[in-house]
C-alpha cells in the first residue's frame, strides 16, 4: 500500500472513531489530558498494523482499538493508584481530607448515587481521625485490612473494628434514606 493510501485509510479510520473512543476513554478515567495520551498510542498500534501490512490480521480494526483502549486504561489505573498510594502518609491528617474530597467523574451514575456518595464523604470527613484514615486508606487507596493496620500502626483487628462501626454507621445513616 502507498502511503497516500495508508494516510488516508487512516485518517479516514481516525475520524470515523476518534469521537466515541475518546468518550470512552473520558468515562473510564474522567481525565482529558491522560485520555489524549492512551489515544494516541492506541491509535499509533494500529497505523503500525495498518502499515506493517499485518492490517489483514485485523478482522475489525474498531474492536481492536477499544481492546487495546481498554488494557491501557487497566494500566493507567494501576499507574495511577500506586501514584496516589505514594502521596498520602498515615500521618498527613490534611492528605486524607484532600482525598475524601476528591472530585471523581460518574457520568455512568446516576445523579441519586452521586449525591450519595457525596453525603457519605462528607459524613465519614467528620468522623473521628483513626477511623477517616483507615476508611481513606482501605476503601480509597484499596491497601488491604493489614496494609492499612501496619501503616497506622494498629493491630489489624483495631482496622477491622474501625471499618465496621464505619460502614455500620453509612448504612444505618444512608441505606433508608436512599432506597
Amino acid at each position: 500500500m502507498k502511503r497516500e493510501e495508508l494516510e488516508a485509510k487512516f485518517n479516514s479510520f481516525y475520524d470515523e472513531t476518534y469521537e466515541k473512543a475518546m468518550s470512552f476513554c473520558m468515562a473510564k478515567t474522567g481525565d482529558f489530558i491522560n485520555s489524549e495520551d492512551l489515544l494516541a498510542d492506541a491509535y499509533y498500534s494500529i497505523y503500525k498494523r495498518f502499515s506493517s501490512r499485518k492490517e489483514e490480521e485485523l478482522r475489525d480494526p474498531k474492536k481492536y482499538l477499544f481492546t487495546v483502549l481498554k488494557n491501557q486504561i487497566a494500566k493507567y489505573w494501576v499507574k495511577h493508584k500506586k501514584e496516589q498510594q505514594c502521596t498520602v502518609s498515615a500521618d498527613d491528617e490534611t492528605a486524607f481530607e484532600a482525598l475524601l474530597e476528591t472530585e471523581f467523574d460518574l457520568t455512568e451514575k446516576t445523579a441519586i448515587d452521586r449525591m450519595l456518595i457525596e453525603d457519605i464523604l462528607e459524613f465519614v470527613s467528620v468522623q473521628p481521625g483513626p477511623q477517616r484514615r483507615a476508611f481513606t486508606m482501605h476503601f480509597y487507596l484499596g491497601k488491604t485490612i493489614e496494609e492499612t493496620a501496619a501503616e497506622l500502626e494498629l493491630p489489624v483487628s483495631t482496622v477491622r473494628n474501625y471499618l465496621y462501626r464505619l460502614l455500620k454507621k453509612i448504612k444505618d445513616n444512608f441505606l433508608q434514606e436512599y432506597e
